[in-house]
């Protein structure tokens, strides 16, 4: 937009009909826009004008074996300045520039009794207040600690008995720092306190007055009230 009036972008460097699919976009902090797509991978788009009506394009995909999954459902950029890429498929991946080069490492999170692809299926990332990654999967909601410490990414695991359902359709931060997740069949459940030591829940069904306990996100409005977009509407 400029002074109200939509201007035309361009976009070079790949084939357009990558850009069929975004399912996701995030701007950094150095002004970089990157494009999760539903079936092209992802997208690194940098601006070659100052008014940025125009992007030179780098994909990033199964074609060319950058990504294992072409399904980028979140994309998060962490208080490093990292970027967390949340696939459907292929779990959980962490970008860093390196001398002007994109390098991808998967961050393995495998917990004990559980399949090693229990998580495979990212729905949705978010920050919370003290920089700890929340991840929303098919199976759960992680927390992870961006901080690498000795060739790992430390992280907890909250499954269905304490957020309602395993099946984890979204995360919301609210004003007050808590964080809100919207399952599919458990209803919403409202998480306070530390996630590394101990979280207090909250948990609305419709017996608690819900429309229907599938949600698929929320949102607050100016009086800090809570929203949510149910199954079906």
């Amino acid at each position: 937009f400029d002074q109200g009036k939509i201007l035309p972008v361009t976009f070079s460097g790949v084939d357009v009909e990558a850009l069929s699919s975004v399912y996701s976009l995030l701007e950094d902090r150095k002004g970089t826009m990157w494009m999760g797509t539903k079936k092209h991978g992802l997208l690194k788009a940098l601006p070659q004008n100052k008014e940025r009506t125009s992007y030179r394009l780098e994909q990033f995909s199964t074609t060319n074996k950058k990504l294992s999954s072409n399904q980028v459902y979140s994309l998060l950029e962490d208080k490093q300045g990292a970027i967390w890429i949340g696939t459907y498929g292929s779990g959980l991946l962490r970008a860093t520039e390196i001398n002007g080069t994109t390098k991808f490492e998967r961050i393995a999170l495998q917990k004990s009794g559980l399949r090693n692809d229990a998580f495979n299926r990212v729905r949705q990332l978010t920050l919370d207040d003290k920089g700890m990654v929340w991840v929303a999967t098919t199976y759960g909601v992680l927390v992870v600690n961006p901080i690498k410490k000795r060739d790992n990414f430390y992280f907890v695991y909250y499954k269905g008995d304490q957020i309602g359902d395993n099946d984890v359709q979204y995360l919301y931060k609210d004003h007050d720092g808590a964080m809100w997740i919207c399952t599919s069949g458990g209803g919403l459940t409202k998480c306070t306190g530390n996630p590394f030591r101990t979280l207090q829940f909250e948990h609305y069904t419709v017996k608690e007055g819900l429309f229907n306990d599938y949600v698929l996100s929320c949102i607050s409005d100016q009086e800090n009230n809570l929203k949510d977009e149910k199954k079906g509407v």
